[in-house]
């Protein structure tokens, strides 16, 4: 027995002396495929050739006193050297089990891990056991974690110290480049990108990322330049594109004008917080988590966007299938057909205290379009209060006011308590409806159900009639319908006199209901309680004169 144990033991040592061939992966952080709308899962590219340096920084069996005696053994294996990767970005290197590995993908960023013996989350110890032992000849990375590139690393990209601004401000510009001269247009995104101004022949810099993980601390990169948003300049979306080195070498950086004060009647909420939400620069967002930082659900402003990996802004509006900036495009561009002048606004100016009692008060409508998911409870205290001083608001927006998020500083933005209607809240009590898992991913029409209401003025529909069939915001098969993507319905706890005017005939009873209620002594409320109902704006006649409707008869109120 005694020969077993002392033989067990010995082949235990001569596996701890044998260096391990160890397994790492470089991955694009691209979890976005526009033409595909599918995560990054299929997503092929050919990756060989990229150079990672492995540096041994600590070997933890050291601290074993009678290992100690093998140093010279161990330090047969070079402390620092580099491999390349494969096509599948796969990359092997020699280690020894729990050594503390620094492995840096050159000029790009860096990762720290420890390889250890890997074990399955509740499987028996039998099976854990076997990992063990299998581990002891083939270590992997801990947890199986693979180095994030963001997508356009290398790239021309950039970020602005922040999204809002007034005319004659001056913005910080962060930029990396490989360009030895690149160059910046300042766009409008309306019914057409329109041209303002631009610069040329900038210096290029090309900047690593300074921090571990850039999606929920920043890039720390430095400023670039900066660049004074013009005066005079009418309020609304407004592009920083960069160019770098010819085709494929651009991107932008979206930038929300605020009026100088509030001369229109109408105060459009860009939905800037699900923009953030689902920007998956550098690794990770609120849907998509590649790295291991123990906060979450924290995301910093201090990075790229990656909005036009998913998709372009043309120059003008086009079929397509978009939920974030592109997605809103169409709602200011029906604004701008029908001649109703507008004021746009960022979620944290709708958030912020000062903005909502200098501005956005003083409004005759709040607009909210698309996909305005994610609240903190300032801004909702806000939107209530403005209904009930008697401001009206008009949600073309689906699953809307869903998920509340804070701000613990102008560069943060963290999903707090996740769902609000979990938290004593629910979202029926603003907007008169609440979303519905049922309508996820269908698109269809609405059915009108109250043909004699006053938002069905000059349509000449009937009850039964179906709207909205039409639309540039379409399903992945193409499909369109004002009623889709995520839809919202009315919940037990809507306002008293919650009117349904039309329902949408989504499959499997999924379809949005379009609403209208009036607060007692205060304004009134429209939702639509449809994500992609913008884009029936410009395609369909009865969506956009029952929304015109809605706008003429709220800047009378």
């Amino acid at each position: 027995m005694i020969d077993v144990v002392i033989a067990a033991a010995l082949l235990f040592l001569l596996l701890l002396l044998m260096p391990k061939l160890t397994t790492g992966r470089v991955l694009y952080a691209e979890s976005f495929v526009p033409k595909l709308q599918v995560y990054r899962s299929l997503i092929e590219r050919d990756l060989r050739g990229i150079t990672v340096r492995i540096e041994i920084a600590h070997r933890k069996l050291y601290k074993i006193k009678i290992l100690k005696l093998f140093k010279p053994v161990f330090d047969l294996l070079p402390s620092a050297y580099r491999v390349k990767t494969n096509r599948n970005g796969l990359f092997f290197f020699w280690a020894y089990p729990f050594d503390v590995v620094n492995v840096t993908i050159e000029n790009d960023m860096r990762e720290t891990f420890t390889l250890r013996h890997k074990v399955k989350d509740f499987a028996s110890k039998p099976v854990n056991f076997f990992y063990a032992i299998f581990h002891l000849f083939c270590p992997v990375l801990l947890h199986e974690e693979c180095i994030e590139i963001p997508t356009t690393l290398g790239k021309t990209c950039g970020y602005a110290d922040r999204l809002s601004v007034s005319p004659g401000e001056e913005l910080s510009l962060m930029i990396s480049t490989r360009a030895k001269t690149f160059s910046v247009e300042f766009l409008r995104a309306g019914s057409e990108l329109k041209k303002i101004n631009g610069r040329d022949n900038i210096p290029g810099t090309y900047q690593r990322i300074e921090t571990k993980f850039p999606s929920a601390l920043g890039c720390g990169w430095k400023p670039t330049m900066q660049y004074r948003v013009p005066k005079g300049i009418s309020s609304g979306c407004y592009l920083l594109k960069l160019n770098g080195n010819g085709n494929g070498d651009s991107s932008f950086i979206p930038v929300i004008v605020k009026p100088e004060k509030p001369d229109n009647r109408i105060a459009v909420i860009a939905s800037t917080n699900t923009w953030h939400a689902y920007n998956s620069w550098g690794g990770q967002n609120f849907y998509i988590n590649f790295t291991s930082f123990p906060s979450k659900y924290v995301l910093s402003t201090q990075r790229p966007f990656d909005l036009y990996v998913r998709n372009h802004v043309e120059d003008t509006c086009q079929i397509t299938r978009d939920h974030l900036l592109v997605g809103e495009r169409f709602v200011w561009s029906w604004l701008e057909r029908e001649g109703f002048q507008y004021d746009l606004y960022s979620d944290t100016d709708l958030h912020s205290k000062d903005i909502f009692e200098k501005y956005l008060k003083h409004y005759k409508i709040i607009l909210l379009s698309t996909h305005n998911e994610y609240w903190s409870y300032e801004m909702i205290e806000h939107l209530k209060e403005f209904i009930k001083a008697g401001g009206n608001v008009i949600s073309l927006s689906g699953n809307t006011m869903y998920k509340e998020v804070s701000y613990p500083d102008e560069n943060l933005i963290v999903l707090d308590g996740a769902y609000l209607r979990y938290q004593d809240f629910s979202e029926e009590t603003v907007l008169g409806v609440a979303h519905d898992l049922r309508g996820f991913k269908t698109w269809d029409a609405y059915k009108v159900v109250q043909p004699d209401h006053w938002i069905f003025s000059s349509t000449g529909l009937k009850n039964g009639d179906l709207i909205g069939k039409d639309g540039l915001n379409v399903s992945l098969t193409g499909k369109p319908g004002a009623s889709g993507w995520e839809t919202d319905k009315i919940y037990p706890l809507a306002p008293d006199g919650t009117t349904l005017l039309a329902k949408g005939i989504n499959e499997g009873d999924g379809g949005a209901e379009m609403v209208i209620y009036q607060e007692n002594g205060g304004g009134s409320v429209f939702s639509v309680g449809s994500i992609s109902f913008g884009g029936s704006l410009l395609s369909d006649s009865h969506i956009s004169q029952i929304t015109k409707n809605v706008v003429e008869r709220f800047l009378k109120a």
